[in-house]
């Protein structure tokens, strides 16, 4: 299931970025990997990945955020820290849940809307330290 869940990563990753996870390097006998360049083992990766964000997707910031920290957990280099796929679909539910919530405030434009103000999404932040614990998600 680990490699099934690094390609999802890898998949999210493109979809962010709009870039393949593997182009022929200026040599033309080497390749150059799109994780090389982002770097998930290092500080700062999910900065990383969100500064080469696809202009073309529009990604709003907080959906780009979320889609980010999971496709990171995702790509982990221990395949032990990996989520497992029906972590995954919790973390997926819960990102969507917080993109149409933020969608229904902004809808609003600060008019009294209850439902909206009422619901509190877990952060993407949360469902990545829950997700490499290996704890329950509680979203």
């Amino acid at each position: 299931e680990a490699s099934e869940v690094f390609s999802f990563g890898m998949v999210l990753m493109e979809l962010l970025t709009g870039c393949p996870p593997a182009v022929l390097a200026p040599d033309g006998r080497s390749c150059t990997f799109l994780s090389d360049e982002l770097r998930p083992w290092e500080d700062r990766a999910k900065h990383r990945v969100l500064q080469r964000l696809d202009a073309r997707a529009q990604w709003p910031l907080t959906v780009a955020t979320g889609l980010s920290t999971l496709a990171l957990l995702c790509i982990h280099d221990d395949a032990g820290r990996r989520p497992a796929f029906l972590e995954v679909t919790t973390i997926l539910q819960g990102l969507t849940e917080s993109a149409l919530a933020l969608a229904e405030v902004e809808a609003c434009q600060g008019a009294s809307c209850a439902s909206a103000s009422s619901y509190a999404p877990a952060s993407a932040d949360a469902c990545m330290q829950a997700a490499t614990r290996k704890e329950p998600l509680n979203l």
